[in-house]
């Protein structure tokens, strides 16, 4: 377990690989319910691919949750499209699946501490000539308590 008083999404994902032991790494949000579904999908492709990336928005996903999520999402990949020209990743904050080594390398580089991270890392490591792929995710957000009403 690794612990930082610092917070941020980038903050946990750097300090993961940091720490991280193993060939490769899988970083799974705590807030993504995606029940490995992505990882049955990537690990066959590691030796093919560089980063792998779960994505909600890949057309074979099942994308089900409530709407302003969906729409939250749509508007970070109109945004993403706009900055970053034939950005090949529809939904840069899915599950990251790569090798640890590889990606520590590119660490230094990364600005961003927050949700921005991993869009960030991808970039950078397209343009270091990383293979890149995306995988489908099942993503079926229970129902929840909203200011007290269920979404």
């Amino acid at each position: 377990m690794v612990f930082t008083k610092k917070k941020g999404l980038g903050i946990a994902i750097k300090n993961g690989l940091l720490a991280a032991k193993g060939e490769y790494f899988y970083f799974l949000p705590p807030d993504i319910p995606f029940g490995y579904t992505d990882y049955v999908e990537m690990y066959p492709l590691r030796e093919k691919y560089d980063l792998i990336v779960g994505s909600k928005l890949y057309p074979k996903s099942i994308y089900k949750t409530i709407f302003i999520r969906k729409i939250l999402s749509s508007i970070q990949r109109v945004f993403t499209i706009i900055l970053l020209r034939n950005f090949p990743v529809k939904d840069p904050n899915g599950t990251l699946f790569g090798k640890t080594s590889k990606f520590i390398k590119l660490l230094p580089n990364i600005e961003s501490d927050d949700f921005f991270f991993s869009t960030e890392l991808i970039y950078l490591a397209l343009k270091d000539g990383y293979q890149l792929t995306e995988v489908p995710v099942t993503y079926i957000k229970k129902r929840q308590k909203i200011d007290g009403e269920i979404q």
